[in-house]
């Protein structure tokens, strides 16, 4: 299957088709690049994501199933704006555990201008007493949060070796 320009719309990041050497780099992403590179930026448990994005995507283009359809961020309003939970995450979208049994709010929307908060984007851990509302106990946020992991390696966001190592991050995450 050959991908055109055309094709590639759907995708959730564009695909370059020249040599990585020959692409320009603005400097902001040089200098996301070396922060990366220095430990200054963690990837978030993106890297999950990006490689079951990769994973279906090399099915897909050699001969496989196209890759899994994920719902949509939810908008509403004019101008469109984000709808978001009553912790202030975003409704729809892909749903990783971290989104389905948050333990903070986590946003895209950056807290500073600087290229390391645009990167980064922010998050804010929710008190010790919506925690305990929330989950109860340590066990009854594992518990929820595996089953948020299954569900996501079922929807095809996560592949199994990732899902595990979610689960044991989980398992590790102390909760007041």
């Amino acid at each position: 299957m050959t991908l055109s320009a055309d094709s590639t719309s759907f995708l959730p990041m564009p695909l370059p088709t020249e040599p990585i050497g020959s692409i320009p780099r603005p400097p902001e992403l040089i200098e996301g690049m070396r922060a990366f590179a220095s430990g200054s930026i963690s990837s978030d448990r993106m890297e999950s994501l990006f490689d079951a994005a990769v994973h279906h995507l090399h099915n897909w283009v050699n001969g496989g199933p196209p890759p899994p359809v994920q719902p949509r961020i939810e908008f509403a309003g004019d101008p469109p704006e984000i709808q978001r939970d009553e912790h202030g995450i975003a409704r729809g979208g892909i749903r990783l555990p971290q989104v389905e049994v948050p333990i903070a709010t986590n946003s895209a929307v950056p807290l500073g201008e600087d290229i390391y908060s645009r990167l980064r984007g922010s998050s804010k851990p929710f008190p010790p007493a919506t925690l305990r509302q929330l989950y109860g106990d340590h066990d009854r946020y594992v518990t929820r949060f595996e089953e948020a992991a299954r569900a996501a390696e079922k929807a095809g966001v996560l592949l199994p070796r990732d899902t595990e190592a979610l689960v044991e991050e989980a398992r590790a995450t102390p909760l007041p």
